[in-house]
């Protein structure tokens, strides 16, 4: 909520400084949410030693119970899915992950990728593979992060009229939704869009609609499971034309281990003039073009599926080479504070620990457990010819009505691996402000934030949304 002009104007003669107000108020970057408000849902659970929550709707339990009960029946051949949240009560971070089980038969399919087909349109989501157990039967769990797609893409799911997957690994397995059969595993594998639909509410509950810190999550999804969250789209028209009289004509767009055929003839003379796979053209898509197609993906930074589509094709033909990403850290309007520090700050949370955003194990926690964090984030410039030190140059409060607590200034760096309190002349990093205050004031709907920057007579105030 924003201060007032005249609350603005009492911290401005209590400073007794020359202040400059940020342009726009501070947003929330997600509302403060204790996940033990999931208490009642009965997949709810906490592990104790690192804070690490998860839950999932009552209809995916349902589900479950019946993919455990009748799956076995099916001779392996049978997939679920659904949505679950995986978060971390330490730093208030959180991932929404499309979960999918699939029931083992002698093959394994270890899957490093999941593709939806939804009406025309693809979604590939990089993922990973564990092996639960249940009784005599056993089952393959994929898990795929849909970070800030997820509203995107479960949206897609929830009205979908012709939906199918795909799972791609070691093995290749694709399930379409069958909504004209009455056999037992068509309705099984259709009541995943029931848990789809359910899930909905879990996600508002969990404030998707305003979750903004979508960097951290990744980060901590990436420090835990080896791999970033990472999404790739595209249209099927069909028949796809990859040159003159060859045509592919996959479901889902894709040459995959095994093929055979014109298309993916191609797709190895492709990765062989790229230089990714030696030799001529096998007969079939083997297991050396999967590797080539793999390391062409990892080249390209693109999702590994080992399978090839008219995209990469044309990639290694050299006719749509990605351009280079240039990551800023200046997106947002900064302001001055004086003559030795430029600062924009982007959001604020509440959370009891924060961490550098590619080392979600260094967090810093609060020193009571009845405290949480004030947190903002955003970046620093030192515009000054020396070192900027942080603990001394610099001294920051924030505000809650008229109460002030003392913040700490810490910024990033080794590749946002590790804080600093020191920044050399004409350096930008990520800044984080943090400041300790009593939980029951993040719980307070009504309160009022302010954050304000002092560097001897000079101030800098932003005012929190």
């Amino acid at each position: 909520m924003k201060k007032s002009l005249l609350w603005i104007l009492v911290v401005f003669l209590a400073l007794g400084a020359v202040s400059a107000q940020a342009q726009s108020a501070l947003p929330q970057a997600a509302d403060w949410r204790d996940p033990e408000a999931f208490a009642r849902y009965f997949s709810y659970t906490v592990d104790e030693t690192t804070g690490k929550w998860s839950v999932r709707a009552p209809e995916a339990d349902a589900l479950l119970d019946r993919f455990w009960t009748d799956g076995a029946d099916y001779d392996g051949q049978l997939c679920v899915f659904w949505p679950e949240i995986e978060g971390y009560l330490q730093n208030g971070v959180w991932m929404p992950v499309l979960r999918l089980y699939w029931m083992q038969d002698s093959h394994d399919i270890n899957a490093r990728a999941v593709m939806l087909r939804v009406d025309g349109e693809l979604y590939a989501l990089a993922a990973h593979t564990a092996i639960v157990e249940n009784g005599r039967h056993s089952a393959e769990v994929v898990s795929a992060p849909l970070g800030e797609h997820a509203g995107q893409i479960l949206a897609a799911l929830a009205s979908g009229e012709e939906i199918a997957l795909r799972l791609i690994g070691d093995e290749i397995y694709t399930q379409t939704l069958d909504w004209e059969s009455t056999r037992e595993r068509a309705e099984i594998a259709r009541a995943s869009r029931d848990a789809i639909v359910a899930s909905a509410a879990l996600l508002e509950q969990a404030g998707i609609d305003t979750y903004a810190l979508w960097d951290l999550s990744n980060a901590a999804w990436e420090a835990e499971y080896g791999y970033c969250p990472m999404l790739e789209t595209g249209s099927i028209t069909s028949p796809i034309v990859l040159e003159e009289d060859v045509l592919l004509e996959d479901d889902f767009g894709i040459v995959c281990p095994g093929d055979r055929g014109d298309a993916a003839t191609a797709a190895q003379e492709a990765l062989i003039a790229a230089g990714f796979l030696s030799g001529d053209p096998a007969s079939s898509f083997d297991g050396e073009a999967s590797a080539a197609a793999l390391r062409a993906q990892r080249y390209w930074g693109r999702l590994e599926t080992g399978c090839v589509d008219l995209a990469l094709i044309r990639t290694l033909r050299g006719e749509n080479v990605p351009a280079e990403e240039t990551v800023s850290t200046a997106q947002e309007e900064p302001a001055a504070l004086g003559e030795i520090a430029e600062i924009a700050l982007s959001r604020y949370w509440f959370a009891q620990a924060y961490h550098p955003t590619a080392a979600p194990a260094a967090a810093r926690a609060a020193a009571n457990s009845d405290n949480v964090f004030f947190l903002a984030d955003g970046w620093i410039r030192n515009l000054s010819g020396e070192e900027l030190r942080l603990f001394t140059d610099l001294t920051v409060d924030v505000y809650c009505g008229e109460t002030a607590f003392p913040a700490t200034l810490s910024c990033e760096r080794d590749g946002q691996t590790q804080f600093d309190s020191a920044l050399i002349p004409l350096a930008q990093c990520r800044l984080v402000v943090s400041a300790e205050i009593p939980q029951a004031l993040a719980l307070e709907e009504n309160a009022q934030w302010q954050i304000v920057f002092a560097a001897g007579e000079d101030t800098l105030v932003y005012p929190v949304e």
